[in-house]
């Protein structure tokens, strides 16, 4: 007897998974120096790529309509990120700083919202993502 092919469904947590460590890499090549170095944006201290973490301005917990947002997060230090809970102050002024005041506003805002991601969002998200990570590697 033969056995039914079953169809490959995608587990979303899975794919929500490989596009937030995709986005991430390619974030954090991107600020990274010459020696692969790269500055926290909230204390300032230096730390190889691999080494640091993506910190979202608008904690994930806030809502998912800021999870994947390119300018909400940032080259974090591992303290700065998790110890200090995102060391928000410090990181708002940075977003200020950088982006202007109607930037960190417009995050601020993404707070509480959520948007629903299907299979075929992160599908074309992974596709994009890979297209740049091999670029920037």
């Amino acid at each position: 007897m033969k056995r039914k092919k079953r169809r490959h469904k995608h587990n979303t947590a899975l794919l929500r998974e490989k596009t937030w460590n995709l986005m991430s890499k390619v974030k954090r090549l991107l600020f990274a120096d010459h020696r692969g170095m790269v500055l926290c944006v909230t204390c300032g201290t230096e730390h190889h790529w691999k080494e640091i973490d993506a910190g979202h301005y608008v904690p994930k917990s806030l809502g998912t309509a800021a999870r994947f947002d390119w300018f909400n997060f940032w080259p974090q230090c591992t303290y700065c990120n998790h110890v200090l809970q995102g060391n928000g102050y410090k990181y708002g002024r940075w977003v200020e700083d950088t982006m202007g005041s109607d930037e960190r506003i417009r995050l601020e805002q993404l707070s509480g919202k959520v948007t629903k991601l299907y299979t075929a969002d992160y599908l074309e998200m992974l596709e994009f993502w890979e297209q740049c990570y091999d670029e920037v590697v």
